[in-house]
Formats: structure tokens, C-alpha cells, sequence
């Protein structure tokens, strides 16, 4: 759904979201429940039907990675000492 004034398009349902930025480039926008962020990324076009093409192909970029168990933000500062002090505690050093 195109509304004049905030110039957004809902993709597939509404699963993503792709908006014009204020220099009429179209920006990709995903929630990451997983991984509680959104996925934000330039579609580096102005035409808007392009931009549904590649907005759509991220999307299933994006989920298969998902399905595949990559995560796609790098672990907080906080999360990744505990990951070590994890693997610290359990190597036989």
C-alpha cells in the first residue's frame, strides 16, 4: 500500500517494507524477530518497480540464510565475553 505522504510500500504481505528516502531512493526494511533488529539496506534505484524486484529477492536471500541458521547481526560486546569466558571455562588450558 503507496501512501502519498510517507511514500511506503508494503512487499509480500506486508513481511517487509521498502520506502523512499528523501532523496527518492528506495530503502529495504525488515524486522529480525530471532534477532529482535531490522535489516535495513539501500536498493541503490529510484524506479519503484525495480525496487519490488529486489526487495523481493533479498527477502528470500534473507530467510534462507535464516533457515540455514546464519545469524545476521554480530553479537553484542556483552554476549560475546560470555561466549568466551564460556569457552574459556570448558578448554583445557
Amino acid at each position: 500500500m503507496l501512501t502519498s505522504n510517507t511514500k511506503k510500500l508494503d512487499i509480500l504481505g506486508g513481511k517487509e517494507i521498502i520506502k523512499q528516502n528523501k532523496f527518492g531512493v528506495w530503502q529495504f526494511r525488515m524486522w529480525i524477530s530471532s534477532e529482535e533488529k531490522y535489516v535495513e539496506k539501500s536498493l541503490c534505484t529510484r524506479k519503484k518497480t525495480y525496487a519490488v524486484d529486489l526487495a523481493e529477492e533479498l527477502y528470500i536471500q534473507l530467510r534462507n540464510e535464516l533457515a540455514n541458521g546464519k545469524t545476521l547481526f554480530a553479537p553484542t560486546y556483552a554476549e560475546a565475553m560470555q561466549q568466551y569466558i564460556a569457552y574459556k571455562c570448558t578448554s583445557n588450558f
